[in-house]
């Protein structure tokens, strides 16, 4: 009797020290809608950002998910004044996005932002602001939004890396690996 349970137990042990595959790894799935992100922006914004090179006013924000894949679509309101732009030129700078999970703070945020387009509509006072300065501007806000957290994720313990983000149609479904 006493060598059946030692069999069982040292079966027991061995099998609990091989690594088990992946497919047999707990994971837990997160879905999550493009509103939830967008009522983040609207709490933490607007922000001001005082440059050398002028005054650039971050209105708001908005998350879209218009393509399948793991990318964003991001648009910023904004508003640049400079010494030539007194009362400001508003615009709005597009970005496409990744996202970033936290598991200390267990907070999304924005990832490899990258900017698409930075435009201040058809006004003649465009000319003011130079290629170089745009580009700025696009790297300052796209800075700026990916220190914003976008959601709070409690519901997955332990989770410390993140399998596979993927986006569709307002939705976001993030899979969590341990």
């Amino acid at each position: 009797m006493k060598k059946i349970v030692f069999f069982i137990l040292s079966l027991f042990l061995v099998t609990g020290c091989i690594p088990q595959p992946k497919a047999l790894i707990e994971r837990d799935t997160v879905e999550l809608n493009t509103t939830v992100f967008n009522r983040s922006f609207k709490e933490k914004l607007p922000v001001v950002k005082k440059m050398p090179f002028g005054d650039i006013a971050i209105l708001g924000a908005t998350v879209a998910s218009d393509t399948k894949g793991d990318r964003l679509s991001v648009k910023a309101n904004i508003t640049f004044k400079n010494f030539q732009i007194p009362e400001g030129l508003g615009g709005v700078v597009e970005f496409d996005a990744g996202l970033r999970y936290d598991p200390y703070a267990k907070n999304l945020y924005l990832d490899d932002v990258k900017p698409v387009a930075v435009n201040f509509g058809n006004s003649t006072l465009v000319k003011y602001i130079p290629n170089t300065t745009r580009r700025s501007i696009a790297s300052i806000v796209g800075g700026e939004l990916t220190l914003i957290p976008l959601a709070q994720v409690t519901t997955v313990k332990g989770a410390l890396t993140v399998e596979k983000i993927e986006v569709d149609n307002g939705s976001v479904e993030i899979d969590f690996g341990k």
